[in-house]
C-alpha cells in the first residue's frame, strides 16, 4: 500500500511541475485533495473532450450530439412506443 500512496505522488509532483495541475488555493495551504488545471492540464482536458465528442459523434452517421439541460423530465430520452 505504501509503495501505491508514493507512487500517487510521485505522478502529483510530476504533473505539478510540468503545469497539468495545481492544488487549488495553494498560496493559502491549498484545500486537501482539491486540484486544478494548469496551462498544460487544461490543454489535455480540451483534446480529450474534442477526441471524445468526434469520436462518439461526427464519426457515426446514425448519431448526434446535443447540449441539454442537466436536469429534464425523465420521459424526454424515451421513445414514444416504450
Amino acid at each position: 500500500m505504501a509503495t501505491d500512496q508514493n507512487k500517487f505522488q510521485a505522478i502529483i509532483s510530476h504533473c505539478k511541475e510540468y503545469g497539468f495541475i495545481f492544488q487549488s488555493s495553494e498560496i493559502y495551504d491549498g484545500l486537501s485533495a482539491v486540484y486544478d488545471y494548469g496551462q498544460y492540464g487544461s490543454e489535455l482536458k480540451r483534446n480529450i473532450r474534442e477526441y471524445w465528442w468526434k469520436s462518439m459523434t461526427q464519426m457515426h452517421e446514425n448519431i448526434v450530439g446535443i447540449d441539454a439541460a442537466i436536469f429534464m423530465h425523465p420521459t424526454t430520452g424515451k421513445h414514444p412506443a416504450t
